[in-house]
């Protein structure tokens, strides 16, 4: 039986993950054991990872056949030493690793589109792929289609630091775009220094500010920068859309991969406006999933679902109060299963609210979760009636997508509706996860409204709870209403 670790350092997102006869078995991303998000691991803490990986997968170090390291953030050499053995490694690449995901598709061939902020690869390229070996055909690396882009206006808006600017922020910028409107002077202005915004800038560049017109200093409620952040989605939107075109791949099946891909705006563009005959986003398209990535990529190792994390038990039923709780408003955490990779909670790390109230939101957001109210909060349905409340043909499992809300759900369930009218809807299968549909599908008996809000578990600039301790003092820690773990529930005077 063949068993495989992969390694990913980088410069933030650090993870390892372990297959054995091709399926992956058990991802563990720094950040949640660490408790610090989107930390760049040392090699000391990447040995501890592995110490807790290998303990799970009942395997020792000697057992290991290969071992994987990626290549971006780290010194190449010919051996390298992991828990007292010594390795010969398999280098593996930034971009291969971040579409490596389609191996795990059955796709023959198709498209792969990488878009980041950076690597040994460059920041953003087009790829043919064919039996899992991939040619590249773009380079974007000259224009404003990466994340350097999208980074360098998170920075002019909140003018933050670089590495904030490009890996903590760039979810507040799209939150804010929604309340903008088009400018057509910010519009030539961007596109007239496309080279000076698609460069790095790394200190807090007072030009940025000063060629957008903008005040010094960060303002909430000022509307040029909320109409900066929506034209520059906008602008940043139709190039995609316009370079995408080009490939003339209306039959062809892509993937599309690299932090880029965490944008739900330009992904609803890219499936709605049907570039491709069908399109997959990974879980954890970011460099959270590299370590995933290399493996798929490298051994065709099955990756048949996003919980791939550390596991306390799994509840046996459906617990009764918990409709209760939700039909009564409460704000109800819930830790269940595995945890997810990738930086959405998927049911099984969440926060969960009634979609019926902007109060309950406002509360969810500013209270509960420490978040800035113009952040939206995305909604679970059950897949098979998705479609009645959101303008869906297809499942969107891992909150890829910004898809509009029907008329019946800004009536019935205002609170999962952004400004713009759109939901980063997540759709659930019984199969996906058989308890969490059934509370969905009670509590819309009860309602009217199979619908719930539903958010990670974590506060302000921390990572989304991986244990039941974690879960225990983040609950504390707010005015959220009770907690279940596994199916135990818990009040804020008993967890």
């Amino acid at each position: 039986m063949a068993f495989c670790i992969s390694i990913f350092v980088g410069f933030h997102d650090s993870g390892v993950a372990f297959a054995r006869d091709s399926e992956v078995l058990l991802a563990l991303n720094a950040e949640r054991i660490f408790r610090r998000k989107h930390m760049r691991a040392t090699w000391e803490e990447i040995e501890q990872l592995l110490s807790i990986g290998l303990r799970g997968t009942n395997t020792r170090i000697s057992d290991v056949d290969t071992l994987y390291v990626a290549q971006w953030g780290c010194q190449k050499s010919r051996f390298v030493k992991v828990l007292g053995r010594r390795f010969a490694p398999v280098w593996t690449s930034h971009h291969a690793n971040h579409v490596g995901w389609a191996s795990s598709l059955g796709w023959n061939e198709g498209l792969a589109i990488c878009a980041d902020g950076g690597s040994e690869n460059g920041c953003s390229g087009i790829y043919r792929f064919s039996n899992g070996s991939y040619e590249p055909i773009v380079d974007l690396d000259r224009t404003i289609l990466t994340g350097r882009f999208y980074g360098a206006i998170t920075q002019a808006i909140f003018q933050s630091e670089h590495q904030e600017s490009h890996v903590h922020l760039p979810g507040k910028t799209m939150g804010l775009s929604a309340f903008g409107r088009f400018d057509n002077g910010i519009a030539s202005v961007l596109r007239e220094h496309e080279s000076y915004f698609a460069n790095l800038h790394l200190d807090m560049n007072s030009e940025l500010t000063n060629m957008l017109a903008l005040e010094s200093s960060f303002d909430e409620f000022d509307w040029k920068r909320w109409n900066l952040a929506h034209t520059a989605q906008k602008v940043w939107e139709d190039r995609w859309l316009e370079e995408l075109r080009k490939l003339n791949a209306e039959g062809e099946k892509a993937i599309f991969s690299g932090g880029c891909a965490l944008n739900v705006q330009l992904n609803e563009r890219i499936f709605s406006e049907e570039v491709f005959a069908d399109v997959f986003i990974p879980p954890a398209p970011g460099d959270d999933g590299q370590a995933i990535g290399a493996l798929v990529h490298q051994t065709h190792a099955k990756c048949p679902s996003p919980f791939l994390g550390r596991t306390w038990g799994d509840a046996e039923e459906m617990p009764s109060r918990a409709i209760e709780d939700l039909v009564n408003g409460k704000i109800v955490f819930w830790f269940d299963g595995r945890s997810e990779v990738g930086p959405r909670a998927l049911g099984h790390r969440s926060i969960l609210a009634p979609a019926t109230s902007v109060a309950c939101r406002r509360k969810l957001n500013e209270q509960v979760k420490g978040r800035e109210w113009y952040r939206p909060v995305a909604p679970i349905v059950p897949a098979e009636c998705a479609s009645d409340w959101f303008e869906l043909a297809k499942p969107s499992p891992w909150m890829a997508r910004a898809v509009k809300a029907t008329q019946r759900t800004i009536d019935r369930a205002p609170a999962a509706v952004h400004v713009d009218g759109t939901s980063r809807v997540q759709t659930l299968t019984e199969g996906d996860n058989p308890i969490l549909h059934r509370l969905l599908t009670e509590y819309g008996e009860a309602t009217g409204i199979p619908i719930l809000l539903n958010t990670s578990m974590n506060r302000p600039g921390e990572p989304i709870c991986d244990s039941p301790k974690d879960a225990a003092l983040t609950f504390q820690s707010t005015s959220a209403d009770v907690l279940y773990v596994c199916g135990e529930r818990y009040t804020q005077d008993h967890a």
